[in-house]
């Protein structure tokens, strides 16, 4: 509920209890008015007054902690807002990054791929395993591994 819908309802709150007073009255002197009593209503004027005050005190203390809370609760929501307008402009950057890398980069694969590439060019250049493994820093049956990976692409491609 909004600040300015709270304030109408607590000054429609205001003028109910105001005209219900005033009909109070109204009524009260039409009686007091057929029984010749009309001057018992102005007993306590300022009784009445120090009433009306005390009750017009009391809606502003409740109005002034409405709003109150009302401000910390538009505080708190555009807290919210922020970090959900933060998070969102990560999620927006993480999928362009993601969709703009193509699902064939993936490192371990470009990886994969790159040390078969130099093994078949080593290997091209008439070096022997042991040397290829020396020369990349892997095992030799690492080597004869990809070597069976690159035979079996090149069969499945001939294929």
């Amino acid at each position: 509920m909004d600040i300015q819908t709270w304030i109408i309802g607590q000054s429609i709150v205001e003028i109910v209890i105001i005209c219900l007073m005033l009909w109070f009255i109204k009524s009260h002197n039409a009686m007091r008015k057929k029984n010749d009593e009309i001057g018992a209503i102005f007993e306590n004027p300022e009784k009445i007054i120090a009433e009306m005050q005390e009750i017009t005190r009391l809606l502003e203390k409740n109005l002034e902690e409405k709003k109150e809370i009302s401000r910390r609760m538009l505080g708190q929501l555009e807290d919210i807002l922020k970090r959900a307008d933060h998070t969102h402009n990560e999620l927006q950057s993480l999928m362009k990054e993601y969709s703009s890398t193509p699902v064939n980069t993936h490192p371990a694969a470009q990886d994969s791929k790159r040390m078969r590439t130099s093994v078949n060019d080593l290997l091209k250049q008439g070096l022997s395993k042991e040397e290829i493994a020396k020369k990349l820093g892997i095992s030799t049956s690492e080597i004869e591994l990809l070597i069976k990976l690159n035979k079996r692409q090149k069969d499945e491609a001939i294929k």
